[in-house]
Formats: structure tokens, C-alpha cells, sequence
């Protein structure tokens, strides 16, 4: 746990100090609040529903950008093999840096309290949409990092990782899409909607927090975890 709580410290100081770090949290910041403001209906619906359907966007664009980090620069500085010289295990390496990640992730998710704040002010607005939708927010995108870890694991190439991250993300949230649907028989349509990454996330932002949902995430978000120590090991050996 020492170790843990070693390498979350250094993964955090990057973070904290950082010229990617501080342009992602202000791209972050400026998306979703564009994501009210120019919502047609902003005086008419609540805007809580433009903020969190454009959110998932955002991490999109910005998770992969910070994979880069994550395992690109360790392998390209030598820094990983370096650690593992070291009785670390994998999987206190990749703990440390999916946490480090995942607070630096929730702190860009809190600096969109104030506009919930603010609209607050102007409108009435159903909390428990926010509740159930800052819960599916943060499922969400902590399932989208740990796949980001998984597949910035596989090259060392900033590049590659950037762009195998990204279209990653946008194709599976679209996986439900009919474009996608319609390449399997018409019996498994309703199927592949029903397990849709955008679809979990719309059951959320409806206002009601659903087991269902809560394990459909955090089964993925394991699942890709397992997935990056296997390859972490396997590049180790």
C-alpha cells in the first residue's frame, strides 16, 4: 500500500503541474459550459440534460489525449522498465496511475458544480436528475479510462495511442447506432441496443440509478483493468 500511495503521489504532481494536464481541464471546463449555453431550449428545458449528453464528448476528445501519458511516455523514457526493475508488482504500477488518473478525472468532473449552481438560480431543476446523472457521469467516464489505459498499453507512439483511443471511445458509444446494428441479423438488434455503453448512460441521466446499470459499468471498467495487467505483465516478460 506504501508503494500505492508512492507512485500515486508522482502520477498526481504531473497532473498538478503539467501544460497538458491544465489545457485539458480548461478545454473541459469551456465544453460544458458551451454545452448549456448554447442549447437552443435554455430557457425553456432543464439544461442539466445538455450538459451531461454532451459530457461523454468531451471525454472522448480529452481521455485519449491524457493516455498518452499514462504508458506511451513511461515506455518511451524508459521510466516503466525502470520500475519494474524494482519488487513492484504490475498491478500496484497500474493502480497508482488509473487512480491517479481517475481523481484528476474527478476534479474536472466537480468544476461543473458551479453551473449546476448558477442554474439553480434561474430555474427550477429536478436534483435527482443531477444525482443520477453526475452517478452515470463519473461510471461512465471511469469505465472509458480504464479502457484508455488498456489500449495506450499496446504502443509507445503518442500518436497511435491518440488516435486508437479515440475512435475507440466514439465507436463503441455509438455501438448501437443503426449504421453498426444493422451489420448483425435483425434478432440481435434489440440486444446490442439494450447493452450499449450510450444506452446505460441514458438510463442514468433519466433520473433513476438502476443496479443494473452501476454493474454494466464497473463489470467493464474491471474487465479492462484485468485486460491491462495481463498486458503489462506479458511486455514485462
Amino acid at each position: 500500500m506504501r508503494i500505492i500511495k508512492t507512485l500515486i503521489k508522482k502520477e498526481l504532481i504531473f497532473y498538478l503541474t503539467s501544460n497538458l494536464s491544465f489545457l485539458s481541464m480548461t478545454v473541459f471546463t469551456l465544453c460544458s459550459a458551451l454545452s448549456v449555453l448554447q442549447t437552443k431550449e435554455i430557457f425553456f428545458l432543464n439544461q442539466t440534460a445538455a450538459l451531461f449528453a454532451y459530457m461523454p464528448y468531451t471525454f472522448i476528445l480529452l481521455l485519449p489525449a491524457l493516455s498518452i501519458h499514462i504508458w506511451p511516455e513511461e515506455r518511451k523514457d524508459k521510466t516503466l522498465s525502470f520500475l519494474l526493475s524494482f519488487p513492484i508488482h504490475e498491478y500496484e504500477i497500474l493502480l497508482s496511475k488509473f487512480i491517479a488518473a481517475w481523481l484528476y478525472m474527478i476534479a474536472m468532473i466537480v468544476t461543473t458544480l458551479p453551473l449546476i449552481i448558477i442554474l439553480t438560480q434561474y430555474q427550477e431543476i429536478d436534483m435527482g436528475v443531477v444525482y443520477s446523472g453526475y452517478v452515470g457521469t463519473v461510471l461512465l467516464a471511469t469505465m472509458m479510462l480504464a479502457l484508455v489505459c488498456c489500449l495506450s498499453s499496446l504502443s509507445k507512439r503518442a500518436a497511435v495511442v491518440y488516435l486508437t483511443t479515440f475512435s475507440t471511445l466514439l465507436l463503441l458509444y455509438h455501438s448501437a447506432e443503426n449504421v453498426i446494428t444493422s451489420l448483425f441479423p435483425s434478432d440481435y438488434h434489440t440486444l446490442l441496443q439494450s447493452l450499449s455503453i450510450k444506452t446505460q448512460y441514458q438510463n442514468l441521466m433519466n433520473g433513476s440509478i438502476s443496479l443494473d446499470a452501476i454493474s454494466y459499468f464497473l463489470s467493464l471498467t474491471l474487465f479492462f483493468l484485468i485486460v491491462n495487467l495481463e498486458i503489462i505483465k506479458i511486455k514485462r516478460d
